[in-house]
C-alpha cells in the first residue's frame, strides 16, 4: 500500500491537535533533521491545559449539580497541578542533585526516570545472591566509591 494517500489526512489530524512533528516524529515537515524539539513543545501543553481548563468546568458544573441533589453541605474543588515538562536530560540533572543532597527519596528518584523502586529493589537482591553465589564482588554505590561503603548502617566495614 502506498503510504502517501494517508500523509495529507495525518498531516491535518496533527495539526489539529497542535502537537509538532518533531515531537512525533523527530522530524520537521521540510527537513530530515532531527532534534530541535526544546521548543516544540509548547503548543501541546497550551493544548493539554486548555483540555485541562475545560474538564475542570465540566467537573465543577457536575459537583455543584451533585451538591445540590443531595444537599451536601460542601463540595470538592478540582484541581491539577501544573505540568512539569522537562528534556530527559535536564530532568536526570535535577534529581541527581535532589537527590545528592538528600531532599529527593529513592522511589521518587526512580519514578522520574520511570521505574519502580519495588521491581529494583527485588532485581537487587537477585542480582546480590548471584554474586554472592559466584563469588563476585558487589558492584560501589556510585563511581569510584569503595564497595565497602553502604554497608550495615552506612559505615565503611
Amino acid at each position: 500500500m502506498n503510504r502517501e494517500k494517508y500523509s495529507s489526512a495525518e498531516d491535518d489530524i496533527i495539526a489539529g491537535l497542535g502537537f509538532p512533528r518533531t515531537l512525533i516524529t523527530g522530524e520537521t515537515l521540510r527537513s530530515n533533521v532531527a532534534g530541535g524539539t526544546d521548543f516544540a513543545a509548547f503548543s501541546p501543553i497550551a493544548t493539554m491545559d486548555t483540555i485541562r481548563d475545560k474538564l475542570l468546568e465540566w467537573t465543577k458544573e457536575l459537583y455543584e449539580e451533585i451538591q445540590d441533589k443531595n444537599r451536601f453541605k460542601n463540595r470538592p474543588i478540582p484541581a491539577f497541578s501544573p505540568m512539569k515538562l522537562y528534556k530527559l536530560l535536564d530532568l536526570n540533572m535535577i534529581g541527581t542533585a535532589l537527590y545528592k543532597e538528600g531532599s529527593l527519596s529513592r522511589q521518587t528518584r526512580l519514578e522520574m526516570q520511570g521505574l519502580d523502586l519495588n521491581t529494583e529493589i527485588e532485581r537487587k537482591q537477585a542480582e546480590m545472591q548471584q554474586y554472592k553465589q559466584k563469588g563476585i564482588e558487589e558492584a560501589p554505590s556510585l563511581p569510584f566509591s569503595s564497595p565497602k561503603i553502604g554497608g550495615a548502617g552506612g559505615t565503611e566495614e
